[in-house]
């Protein structure tokens, strides 16, 4: 899988050396959920000069910038896959979807083979039976870049495969997990 460079770190250096590197931009992810006041901590840009000496306080994710024409969500059960493209032209939504759920249209698609052997082989070596895997579309090339899994990722609300999913996790809990 095609993965876009990405630093976890606390020092303010090493961070700022890897923005200024990243000809195509850097977005700063959160390693956490939800602030306790509430809301979500989206997805943002971020350039050398947005680093400040905040960041040695704990670890942060920074991921190089993937100009991107769509999401993919890739929900995994057992060995089973639910691929659903994310499409938004909301500005709202260019830097990460869940800014702006209102204006998403949802496709159920195919993963392509390599893809979905690269994500079983993920899943089996953290010895994980669900898995919700991240990806954007490249604008440029029209690849999958793989961003992250998400070992207890949402799926309820990818309402053209949440059935499927469903009945997926109830075949994985009975113990027939044929796909």
């Amino acid at each position: 899988m095609e993965i876009p460079p990405t630093l976890i770190t606390d020092d303010v250096e090493e961070a700022r050396a890897f923005t200024a590197a990243q000809a195509r931009g850097v977005v700063y992810k959160s390693l956490r959920g939800a602030p306790a006041s509430g809301g979500s901590i989206y997805t943002i840009p971020v350039t050398a000069d947005d680093i400040t000496d905040d960041v040695a306080h704990t670890a942060h994710q920074f991921q190089a910038r993937v100009p991107k024409r769509a999401d993919v969500r890739v929900t995994q059960v057992g060995a089973r896959l639910f691929a659903v493209r994310i499409d938004s032209t909301s500005a709202a939504a260019a830097n990460d979807f869940r800014a702006d759920y209102d204006n998403l249209t949802y496709t159920a698609i195919d993963t392509a083979t390599d893809t979905a052997d690269s994500l079983r082989a993920l899943t089996a070596s953290f010895g994980l039976v669900f898995a919700a895997h991240d990806f954007v579309i490249d604008a440029d090339t029209g690849r999958w870049v793989y961003l992250e899994t998400n070992a207890n990722g949402q799926w309820a609300w990818l309402s053209c495969v949440a059935d499927e999913i469903a009945s997926a996790l109830a075949d994985e809990l009975n113990g027939d997990n044929q796909q």
